[in-house]
């Protein structure tokens, strides 16, 4: 991908996620678009994110010689554009709801869904990818991704709106926990807590999409 990296510069999690995810290259061709070249669609083939990419995933490790309850798994769930990354404790059971598959009316061997991942898919499948006939399927809706749809913003804007109110509340408590200055206890207890305003954070966000 010809990027240069340097030790002295760190790479978030989040960092990863739009570069090795969310970007719309391709190498054989030669074309990379941004949201000023974007196209109003191109064919779905050999870019980063794909139709049929279901997850992103992003392991967020700790330091030699420290204790690995301080992992984080960054997880996206559904198409890159839509989908939003949510830090999930990698040493707590308490995972957030809208992020464990459940169905109470399914039936042994149904698949089950998590609200997450249906609420990003649902995005994916009327706008990212609007065409329903024929090919239509093949063609993603570049603009709509990246510049944005009439008055509505990019969805990759969105995306990242969400992204950026959940660091705010995440790394400054989660820092504390690192540093020793909040014990185990209190920091799951709060991630209980705000983790249940990120599922409305998307929404939120998303609204002119759902309108």
């Amino acid at each position: 991908m010809q990027e240069k990296f340097s030790r002295e510069i760190e790479m978030t999690a989040i960092d990863a996620i739009n570069l090795f995810s969310r970007k719309y290259r391709h190498e054989v061709l030669g074309v990379n678009y941004y949201q000023e070249n974007a196209p109003k669609y191109i064919i779905d083939q050999d870019y980063i994110p794909r139709r049929i990419t279901s997850a992103v995933i992003c392991f967020q490790g700790v330091k030699a010689g420290s204790d690995p309850k301080y992992s984080v798994m960054w997880s996206a769930l559904g198409y890159p554009a839509c989908a939003v990354a949510i830090p999930l404790l990698m040493n707590s059971s308490s995972l957030p709801a809208y992020m464990l598959a459940h169905n109470p009316k399914a039936k042994k061997g149904e698949a089950l869904h998590c609200e997450m991942c249906d609420a990003s898919l649902q995005i994916k499948d009327q706008w990212a990818f609007p065409m329903h006939i024929s090919n239509g399927k093949r063609y993603v809706a570049l603009q709509t991704i990246l510049v944005g749809n009439e008055n509505r913003p990019a969805l990759m804007t969105c995306t990242n709106d969400v992204e950026t109110m959940i660091l705010s509340d995440f790394l400054p408590l989660y820092q504390q926990w690192v540093e020793g200055n909040l014990d185990d206890k209190t920091f799951y207890k709060w991630y209980q807590q705000s983790s249940k305003n990120w599922m409305k954070y998307y929404y939120s966000a998303f609204e002119p999409y759902y309108q």
